[in-house]
């Protein structure tokens, strides 16, 4: 039987500077700040797995989603980096603005197989490209997903 054990957390993206609001994910952006109107790519680090219920086993990232609020990005399509072994995935929310338009959209990365869940002892980057439509500080909020086999007796 696997278990999933999901972990949020929020990112605080400045279009003048780049911080990390939780130890779970980082920002980086290789030295280019990010600037309104200019196509650039912001990478989310996860610096680590998950820790199992039992406080002692690490097991791997199988999945990162983020939020992007559409006023940070307006046309996410072909924002997220493609990563070998991972499929990525946008969804518009099914909130809407006044002109119709989704409030925000989601991208997903999610492992293709056990096989590339993210070691719980490394790291891994997944990249965000656009060209950003406002200035200002942007919560991104995130999403941790890692996998945990567990064994379950058979009746």
């Amino acid at each position: 039987m696997k278990k999933v054990i999901a972990i949020s957390a929020a990112i605080l993206v400045s279009l003048t500077s780049i911080s990390s609001a939780h130890a779970h994910a980082g920002v980086d952006t290789r030295g280019v700040t990010p600037t309104k109107g200019v196509s650039s790519v912001i990478l989310l680090r996860i610096g680590h797995g998950c820790t199992a219920p039992d406080g002692v086993t690490k097991v791997g990232t199988h999945a990162l989603s983020v939020v992007i609020p559409s006023e940070l990005l307006a046309a996410p399509a072909s924002a997220a980096m493609q990563i070998p072994g991972f499929n990525a995935v946008v969804t518009p929310s099914a909130a809407v603005d006044a002109a119709g338009k989704p409030v925000s959209n989601t991208i997903t990365w999610t492992a293709k197989s056990e096989l590339f869940d993210v070691n719980p002892v490394g790291f891994a980057e997944f990249g965000i490209r656009g060209r950003w439509a406002t200035a200002g500080m942007h919560w991104l909020d995130t999403t941790q997903v890692c996998r945990l086999a567990t064994k379950t007796p058979v009746a």
